[in-house]
């Protein structure tokens, strides 16, 4: 793999999908400039989880953990990115002048993972009350507007 293979500077456009729940994670993005929202598929309809700009990394999770694509990246406008292949940061986790490395980033991937489930069951949660609050709200509704209007 040559370096031009390896690192590719990509410019995404306003709405233009970066990333997407599921997907195998192959490159690791560095953004440059730009701005990206970041969206959790959810029953009733995506939820935003971050706004990620210039200097931000994505796309790390899927690369560091061999799993699929946690979340969905959406450029919110023309956004710079500089792509960074998989094997690029696997083999700098091989090196063996910094063994340290390899265990440290694969603990903070279980304590991300671990983080990001608790976030998710949260948004979960705060998705559900909304709904409930919604549905409480259209009942008594036609309560209020009776005690509005007195005959």
């Amino acid at each position: 793999m040559t370096d031009n293979e390896a690192l590719l500077t990509r410019i995404f456009k306003a709405g233009e999908t970066i990333l997407r729940e599921g997907e195998t994670g192959e490159h690791l993005y560095l953004i440059i400039s730009g701005s990206v929202e970041i969206l959790k598929e959810q029953p009733n309809r995506p939820q935003q989880v971050a706004i990620l700009a210039s200097g931000d990394i994505l796309g790390e999770f899927a690369v560091l953990s061999n799993e699929p694509r946690s979340a969905t990246a959406v450029a919110l406008e023309d956004t710079k990115v500089v792509m960074v292949k998989d094997q690029i940061l696997h083999n700098a986790l091989k090196d063996e002048r910094f063994p340290l490395i390899r265990p440290l980033t694969r603990q903070l991937v279980l304590r991300l993972k671990e983080f990001e489930q608790q976030h998710v069951a949260s948004l979960q949660r705060i998705a559900r009350l909304e709904e409930e609050l919604r549905k409480m709200h259209e009942r008594l509704l036609p309560l209020d507007l009776a005690t509005d209007n007195p005959e």
